[in-house]
């Protein structure tokens, strides 16, 4: 089995190429970042649950409610260790995110470089992943994914260099990262265990990471699997199974039908050498090289069959697999095409990078307008409950990242990430809001206007009231205080970002 590193490779000294690797990789994100000032809604659910643990309160996103209602407890450890440091914690994950990203560039494309006596592969590879804004924005977005890659990354090199304690090390880290990436680190193990025999220690040294967790998360909440695995099967899954939606859309990732020009350019070069490629790296490292292709189709198949809602923050590990194949097809081709078509291949590196500088504009003025919006509609909700709601307050609504840490007031959350009551109300359907009213009575509820009207929950579609005397009970109880919505965005985004702040009537 060809699992340690050719003593050739192993000779080869750190260059000015690597630094230029990973500058190529960090600069983009840091400019998109500054240009964008983009940050998800989700990392601030983080945020507000790495605060709380690092003020003494727990690992709680509602004080003394312990439920764990985010999805990466690694990602959420390390905000609070910023925040205990004294550093600004979300920044400091969006800088280490974007260095996480330009670290797995460098090393893949290493490797590459080493495979191939051409640098065609490598600077596709490169090109891909400095200017593609499904890997740029989730990198610098406040959100855990780089950190998966980057893991798996440091998995592989453990492998080649056969060295199972590191090996092991890594995958713990990644599966505190995500639990999605189980998947990952149950391949790579299936993999080395038929022709590797210190794989059992790669295997005990996963387990001895991911102990302290599962120890304490059993303890303290009743579980270690995170509360939002139940709650979005319940408020998507359940009423609106998305298989379709979820393959047409993750298809669109990787090839030419959907998404802007740019998009769509570079996706038809990416599909067919990505296809290609899968073969080659069928054949080359033994059984890791078969980590690619197999990862790449189990991340596929966890995006699409459990059915439900996908967020964009979802596909970097996928992505990233995707487009190592393809860069794998562009060496075979080169390596396999006649001589007079070779020039083809090395423009195609060329052509990507144009294409995806403009696909990465067109991404980057989409992404400032939806951060203006986040920071004028929700951030500004946020900041005017921490005004006129009571400290002993309950606030509920669907959006809770930039609502619930700016407000420091208690959220009940609609979808029940952090609220389990929520669950059956949510997994009941029809009626679900009007039923929420009904046996909480929240003394604030933040909630879209047009969703209200047209009675039909955001995503699924589930009707908020069952009856006209529903939804007229609900407006005599609660008056409506102010409006908030931004004129930046267009006609499509708008209604997503129309709220209205109301109170509960005395």
């Amino acid at each position: 089995m060809t699992i340690g590193i050719p003593s050739s490779f192993r000779k080869l000294p750190l260059s000015g190429i690597d630094f230029g690797v990973w500058v190529a990789v960090l600069l983009p994100r840091l400019l998109y970042w500054r240009l964008t000032g983009v940050a998800y809604e989700d990392a601030y659910i983080s945020l507000r649950y790495a605060e709380n643990l690092a003020r003494g309160v727990g690992l709680v996103y509602n004080p003394g409610e312990w439920v764990f209602g985010a999805s990466t407890p690694l990602h959420v450890i390390l905000l609070a260790a910023w925040a205990r440091l004294g550093l600004p914690a979300l920044p400091t994950a969006q800088t280490i995110g974007a260095i996480a990203d330009a670290l797995t560039a460098t090393i893949w494309c290493r490797w590459l470089r080493e495979a191939f006596p051409t640098p065609c592969p490598a600077g596709m590879f490169v090109a891909l992943g400095a200017l593609s804004p499904l890997l740029v924005e989730p990198a610098v977005s406040g959100m855990e994914t780089p950190l998966v890659m980057f893991c798996f990354t440091l998995a592989i090199a453990a492998a080649r260099r056969r060295r199972p304690a590191s090996m092991g090390f890594a995958l713990g880290l990644m599966a505190l990262a995500r639990p999605d990436a189980l998947l990952a680190a149950a391949i790579l193990l299936l993999l080395v265990a038929r022709e590797w025999r210190p794989w059992w220690r790669s295997l005990a040294v996963m387990l001895l990471v991911l102990a302290p967790w599962l120890i304490g998360a059993t303890l303290a909440y009743g579980t270690p699997l995170p509360h939002s695995i139940v709650a979005k099967d319940a408020a998507y899954r359940t009423h609106r199974p998305m298989q379709a939606w979820n393959l047409v859309h993750t298809l669109g990732s990787i090839a030419p039908i959907a998404g802007t020009p740019g998009q769509r350019a570079v996706n038809l070069l990416v599909f067919p050498l990505a296809l290609v490629g899968a073969g080659w790296w069928w054949g080359v490292w033994g059984a890791l090289g078969r980590a690619v292709p197999l990862t790449a189709i189990a991340y596929w198949a966890y995006l699409v069959l459990p059915g439900t809602l996908l967020f964009r923050w979802y596909f970097p590990p996928f992505l990233w697999l995707v487009y190592l194949l393809a860069a794998g097809g562009l060496g075979r081709f080169l390596a396999r095409a006649w001589e007079e078509w070779r020039w083809l291949g090395r423009w195609i590196p060329i052509a990507v990078t144009v294409y995806a500088l403009g696909w990465c504009a067109v991404a980057a003025r989409d992404a400032r307008r939806i951060a203006l919006a986040e920071q004028e509609v929700r951030r500004g909700i946020g900041r005017l409950l921490a005004v006129i709601a009571p400290p002993d307050a309950v606030v509920a609504t669907e959006p809770i990242g930039y609502v619930g840490y700016y407000s420091r007031r208690r959220i009940l959350d609609e979808v029940g990430l952090v609220s389990p009551q929520m669950v059956p109300l949510v997994r009941a359907g029809a009626g679900w809001f009007a039923a929420m009213v009904d046996r909480f009575e929240p003394e604030w509820i933040v909630e879209r206007p047009g969703f209200l009207l047209a009675n039909r929950t955001i995503n699924t579609g589930v009707a908020m009231f069952r009856t006209d005397r529903q939804r007229r009970d609900f407006h005599r109880r609660y008056e409506a205080v102010v409006q908030f919505a931004s004129w930046r965005l267009t006609r499509r985004m708008f209604t997503p970002y129309h709220f209205i702040v109301y109170r509960r009537r005395p």
